[in-house]
């Protein structure tokens, strides 16, 4: 999870229609991700219209921002399983093959997320399985 004071994370708290609940499916959360970046880069830009929310002013509250949209996906779901993880990390893979190479910045906010993303919640979810059916 970024790094962002708690005061900051207000503008996007408090808006729980946001995260997560309009993705539903898998191309839903490429297109949530797609347009949070979208926002991000392009500074005319002060909301989303299908969410309602703040542009995020920092590549911190851009990380925070996607990992939100991505737990909000899951927990939408229900269960966490394989094939919602692959969906998250291929999502966040289709909006960073998109992003010119001129946007570092926004480059490394998708693979931090994708990153944080992976150690909190992946790799806990793979050392279960791994104790419930064993390892490779």
């Amino acid at each position: 999870m970024p790094y962002i004071e708690k005061k900051d994370r207000e503008k996007f708290d408090n808006k729980p229609e946001m995260f997560g609940l309009s993705c539903m499916t898998k191309e839903d959360l490429v297109f949530c991700l797609e347009n949070v970046v979208l926002l991000y880069i392009d500074e005319d830009r002060t909301s989303l219209d299908f969410i309602k929310c703040s542009r995020p002013s920092s590549v911190g509250e851009l990380n925070y921002f996607i990992t939100k949209i991505c737990h909000g996906y899951l927990m939408k779901l229900g269960m966490i399983k394989y094939q919602r993880i692959n969906d998250i990390v291929g999502a966040i893979s289709v909006v960073e093959k998109q992003i010119n190479n001129d946007n570092i910045d926004v480059l490394g906010a998708l693979e931090c997320a994708k990153l944080e993303f992976y150690r909190r919640l992946v790799a806990v979810y793979e050392d279960v399985k791994i104790r419930e059916n064993g390892d490779v």
